[in-house]
């Protein structure tokens, strides 16, 4: 399973959450199951797959969830390899022109506009910018410190990232709006062989947080 951020199957949809390769099928996560989809993702993605646990089942919990263990998976979906969020501009599909927003972009508008934006199309787009769901989902958030830590790891590459836009090959990602997904701008930095030692302390924390998560999903019977 991937999470990518795509309005294409429903306009009033968040984005699409892809299964398997092997499934033709997809879900349109909207605000009312962003929690259940987070959950889901992070269920599935963080047990790393071993002989010993390939067929073990995912179960509906077996008691309420903490909101803290919510938004640590929300968190750690975030900066996953299988979080493969795009924004797009002019995509033809079935005869119609979309526009795909990212609704997953991790930080405010106002946080942004506080940065250093090295190319000026996507400096001018963030001055006329609002919110991204996630964004405003997380403020919300009291995180751990374990999610805080990541985030603030993927913020220093966020930041990196707007102040060397202008030295990244962005067309090859189909990089033309503010709002990049995770999987432009990671593979747009690691094109150019960018960023590493943040890139190597934000999977450091991302494992941390992994490591709080795991144990949680035996403790709630989903696995």
């Amino acid at each position: 399973m991937r999470i990518v951020s795509n309005d294409m199957q429903a306009q009033n949809g968040m984005m699409l959450l892809s299964g398997p390769a092997v499934s033709a099928g997809g879900l349109s996560v909207t605000p009312e199951n962003f929690e259940q989809a987070m959950i889901v993702h992070a269920a599935i993605r963080t047990p790393k797959a071993t002989w010993l646990n390939d067929r073990d089942q995912f179960m509906a919990p077996n008691k309420e969830l903490s909101q803290e263990f919510i938004a640590d998976c929300a968190v750690w979906n975030l900066f996953a390899k299988s979080n493969q969020t795009a924004a797009l501009r002019d995509v033809e599909y079935e005869g119609k022109i979309f526009q795909i927003p990212n609704h997953f972009f991790p930080f405010t508008v106002d946080e942004i506009k506080k940065w250093t934006i090295a190319d000026n199309n996507i400096a001018l787009q963030i001055a006329m910018a609002k919110n991204t769901f996630v964004s405003e989902y997380l403020r919300k958030q009291t995180l751990s410190n374990e999610a805080k830590d990541l985030l603030n790891a993927g913020r220093e590459i966020y930041r990196f990232y707007f102040e060397n836009i202008n030295q990244l090959r962005t067309s090859k990602f189909k990089i033309e709006t503010w709002d990049a997904g995770w999987w432009q701008i990671r593979m747009a930095l690691n094109d150019q062989n960018f960023a590493e030692e943040l890139f190597s302390t934000q999977k450091d924390k991302h494992n941390l947080l992994k490591t709080k998560i795991l144990p949680q999903l035996t403790e709630y019977g989903i696995i």
